[in-house]
């Protein structure tokens, strides 16, 4: 694993300005606090491979000099990135551009819904990443992380110019979906059951900050297991090969895990990192919700990944 580790305090200068030779970027602390200037949204709307619409918004300035492309994770939309976005948005003053998307959400119940496979997802990522500039940051929550394998496979020459990764409750493989759901009817299987679809039905939007949650049916019969099955197996797609893990150990990377996540237990996580040769800190107390309901420890990773971009643009060790 890589020796910086991920600090909380960060005062490198800040990825603010726009990425040109008359303006350069100025050395403003980013651990600081300070004004926070109104944020450009833009609102797109394009076609994914399948025909169906991304909803897309692009926050703060189409010329950043980098950007943070947020993958979505399970059983969410891109509104669950609204407390990391709106975290990094004030702690950078608005000098990066972020984007988020998410397609239209099936019910969980609603098994006849079509529901894309992994390439489809693939080609949503490389669709949304057209609208990226600068130095572009890719971040992953939970089984968002297997469709960025996935792509790194299918686009392995654009996967290495990314400037950095994040994988927050990474999903190692499809295995350890698969070894969840075939608990079914095993002893001591329904305890498990409960806590896989109230963390993945409710948990996820559990609020920020200690809120009272947001009401939401927790899922408990057989038909709630198989209907998350039918979900969990749209993400079948391209095996972790040594080929993708050659591609991504190339690339900045951070794995960031919570130490109670009743999802992917910690260790699984660690060892992902391990092979990718990431970066890797566990939150003591945290579940499989990191983005959206702790985005200040969420955030570290994403600051650190942009302060090696632009310590790689300052000793002209990137494109930008």
């Amino acid at each position: 694993m890589r020796a910086n580790r991920i600090h909380p305090r960060l005062t490198t200068a800040a990825l603010v300005g726009r990425r040109s030779s008359d303006r350069p970027f100025p050395a403003v602390p980013i651990g600081l606090p300070g004004p926070v200037t109104p944020v450009d949204a833009e609102q797109v709307t394009v076609a994914g491979a399948d025909g169906i619409a991304l909803s897309a918004t692009r926050l703060g300035p189409a010329a950043a000099p980098a950007s943070v492309v947020y993958i979505p994770g399970l059983l969410t939309d891109s509104t669950y990135w609204t407390p990391l976005t709106s975290h990094l948005r004030a702690r950078l003053d608005g000098g990066i551009a972020q984007i988020i998307y998410s397609r239209p959400k099936p019910h969980l119940d609603d098994r006849s819904a079509a529901r894309p496979a992994v390439p489809v997802l693939v080609e949503d990522l490389d669709t949304i990443l057209s609208l990226a500039r600068g130095a572009i940051i890719l971040v992953a929550h939970s089984v968002g992380s297997l469709v960025l394998q996935a792509w790194a496979a299918q686009y392995p020459r654009r996967a290495g110019a990314l400037a950095g990764l994040v994988l927050l409750n990474p999903w190692p493989n499809l295995l350890d979906l698969t070894a969840l759901l075939e608990a079914h009817g095993a002893r001591g299987a329904r305890r498990r059951e409960h806590r896989l679809l109230a963390e993945l039905t409710s948990h996820l939007y559990d609020p920020p900050n200690g809120g009272l949650p947001r009401r939401s049916r927790i899922a408990t019969s057989k038909t709630d297991v198989d209907a998350l099955g039918v979900v969990l197996a749209s993400y079948q797609g391209t095996p972790f090969t040594d080929e993708v893990v050659s591609v991504l150990r190339g690339i900045p990377t951070w794995v960031l895990a919570g130490l109670s996540d009743p999802i992917i237990a910690p260790r699984r996580t660690q060892m992902l990192a391990e092979r990718l040769w990431a970066d890797y800190d566990v939150i003591p107390g945290a579940g499989h919700s990191l983005p959206y309901v702790d985005p200040v420890r969420a955030a570290e990773p994403i600051v650190a990944a942009l302060e090696v971009a632009y310590r790689d643009h300052q000793h002209g060790r990137s494109s930008w």
